[in-house]
């Protein structure tokens, strides 16, 4: 958040890390609580434990036993098993490759069916378990595609997942959440470049953007006598300050809490 608050914009997850967060939320003036843990893994990680064709067995085990530590019964990923929910991230960033990752998606969903079939959580192949599809750095997208509801999107750019959503789960939501940055003339997020011990609120945007929706903030390969090609970045200017899709996030947790509690 502080990186956020200076304007710049969240790098990727790492492949190996994994981010745990544990809310717990108070309704006032009730005073009842809702625990929430969130798993959060990256999804160079997911393809490799949830995008290959096994057996349900072949499945669980590999998820069981994947980076398992000496005294442990389970390693870190077991909660995919055993999760009572499910978020689905599509990246904006990615909004070019959408239809090619499709088919990583839905291989995820067939692959999660098989977990609640092991756990009894499943009926007449369907998960019932609340599944969210949530749309990430929307702001990233074209005005076109921007301004069109969460599910349209699914439906018109990926429409085999979207089929396959349906079929497989009767429990789910959309969700449309970003980070607002600063656009030109031209509608497009603007890109800065970004030097090692910089702010992104001191970067100066490129005099020529190229920046698209779709750009992905690579290294930059340029060099300078004081940096390197893999010290210099590209990355999208954030608004300051900070401007984000706070009433997505209420209504993601206010469905959550629901349908855990049924």
């Amino acid at each position: 958040m502080l990186s956020l608050k200076n304007g710049k914009f969240p790098s990727r997850t790492e492949e190996s890390d994994i981010d745990r967060v544990e809310m717990l939320l108070t309704q006032q003036p009730s005073g009842g609580t809702i625990s929430l843990k969130f798993n959060d893994i990256s999804g160079e990680l997911q393809k490799y434990l949830l995008s290959k064709e096994l057996s349900s067995d072949g499945l669980r085990d590999r998820i069981l036993n994947h980076e398992k530590q000496k005294g442990y019964l389970y390693g870190p990923f077991s909660f995919l098993i055993f999760s009572k929910a499910y978020a689905i991230l599509i990246d904006c960033e990615d909004f070019k490759n959408w239809e090619e990752l499709s088919f990583d998606y839905m291989q995820l969903l067939n692959n999660l069916l098989k977990l609640k079939e092991l756990t009894g959580e499943a009926n007449n192949n369907k998960i019932t378990n609340p599944i969210s599809i949530m749309f990430t750095k929307c702001d990233l997208l074209d005005e076109s595609n921007r301004v069109k509801n969460p599910e349209e999107l699914l439906n018109e750019h990926m429409p085999a997942l979207h089929s396959q959503i349906k079929s497989i789960s009767g429990n789910i939501a959309y969700f449309k959440v970003f980070l607002d940055v600063e656009r030109g003339a031209d509608n497009k997020p603007v890109e800065i470049t970004i030097e090692p011990n910089s702010s992104n609120l001191e970067a100066t945007p490129e005099a020529t953007p190229e920046a698209t929706p779709e750009a992905t903030p690579e290294a930059t390969p340029k060099t300078t006598s004081e940096t390197t090609t893999t010290d210099i970045q590209k990355t999208f200017q954030v608004k300051v300050p900070l401007s984000y899709s706070e009433d997505e996030y209420v209504n993601f947790i206010s469905w959550l809490d629901q349908k855990l509690k049924e």
